[in-house]
């Protein structure tokens, strides 16, 4: 059986922090990586970003969403998630990622 992921890029519109997340629409649940390509790309981009403490504190904050699924039934649901957590629906676009 074929499954199919979705996947979508944001910034964070509060933490200014970079996050992957990732709806497998199959198994019901969504999780949330923290984007450390583009993360890396936002440090070199922003002197003294790496060093700002209220930064680094969201980064370690970040990290703890990111080690918990959420159970997340459709697409309503995971848009209602990311409204809740400051992100619009406007603001991501998923691609579908076929596995086999």
């Amino acid at each position: 059986m074929e499954m199919v992921m979705y996947k979508a890029s944001f910034i964070h519109p509060y933490t200014h922090i970079p996050f992957i997340i990732y709806y497998n629409k199959n198994e019901g649940y969504m999780t949330l990586a923290k984007d450390e390509e583009t993360l890396e790309l936002v440090l070199k981009m922003q002197d003294g970003l790496g060093n700002n403490e209220e930064y680094i504190e969201q980064l370690e904050k970040a990290n703890k969403v990111c080690e918990t699924p959420y159970p997340c039934g459709s697409f309503g649901e995971l848009f209602d998630f990311l409204e809740q957590i400051g992100v619009g629906k406007e603001d991501v676009t998923f691609q579908s990622m076929y596995l086999h």
